[in-house]
């Protein structure tokens, strides 16, 4: 576990970062328990219902986002994508 109150390698000054809220509001995970609601993970490994995360990320819908990312994706193909690959 890293030590924030005093950083001395690199995880642990990395753990001192706070992600910007446009990258935590990105969804990085979508459970589905059978028989149960859809569990969603965001940027920061946080789990939430959906509604709790909409209100968590301010207003920001994860299934929009979701679908949006799997469309880049499936476009995109995996990666980092620059320039000309964008257009």
């Amino acid at each position: 576990m890293p030590n924030t109150t005093n950083p001395t390698t690199e995880d642990d000054w990395l753990a001192c970062l706070k992600l910007p809220e446009y990258l935590a509001a990105i969804p990085a995970g979508k459970l589905m328990p059978l028989g149960q609601a859809v569990i969603w993970i965001d940027g920061e490994g946080r789990q939430f219902t959906r509604d709790a995360y909409m209100k968590a990320h301010n207003g920001a819908d994860p299934e929009v986002i979701w679908q949006a990312k799997k469309a880049y994706l499936k476009k995109m193909g995996p990666g980092v994508h620059f320039g000309k690959d964008l257009e």
